[in-house]
C-alpha cells in the first residue's frame, strides 16, 4: 500500500488500491482486538469517542458520500456528528450519488467553496 502514496498515482488508482474494509487492512489479531477492546486500547477508544461531543463556535456544514461502499462509513460518521454540531448554520443535504469513488468530493468541494465565498462576502 505504501507505493500508492508515492505521488505518482491519481485518485482513481488510490481508490482501487486501498482496502475496501477495515478487516482487510488490519491483521486478523488486531481486528479481533478492535472488535473486543480491553485495557489501554479500550481506554483510548473511549477517549477518542468523545470527539463528536465537541460543538464548534462557527457555522457548520457536513457532507456525506453517496452510495459507494466506501462512502457508507463517512455517511454514518456524518450522521453521528450532526446532532453535536447543531447550530443555526447547519444544513442537512443528501446528494443522490453515482456509486463511484470520490463522486461526493467532486460535488461537495465546489459547494463548500461557494459557501465559504458567500460567508466572506465574495
Amino acid at each position: 500500500m505504501e507505493s500508492l502514496f508515492d505521488g505518482r498515482h491519481d485518485e482513481e488508482e488510490l481508490a482501487k488500491g486501498l482496502a475496501s474494509s477495515v478487516e482487510q487492512l488490519l491483521t486478523p489479531a488486531f481486528f479481533d482486538r478492535l472488535r473486543h477492546p480491553s485495557g489501554p486500547l479500550l481506554d483510548a477508544l473511549r477517549s477518542a469517542d468523545h470527539t463528536r461531543d465537541w460543538k464548534p463556535d462557527a457555522l457548520v456544514r457536513l457532507y456525506a458520500g453517496g452510495r459507494h461502499r466506501r462512502a457508507r462509513a463517512d455517511r454514518e460518521r456524518t450522521q453521528l456528528c450532526a446532532p453535536a454540531c447543531r447550530s443555526p448554520g447547519l444544513r442537512s443535504r443528501r446528494e443522490p450519488g453515482r456509486g463511484e469513488p470520490l463522486w461526493g468530493l467532486r460535488v461537495s468541494a465546489p459547494q463548500a467553496a461557494r459557501w465559504f465565498d458567500a460567508l466572506a462576502g465574495h
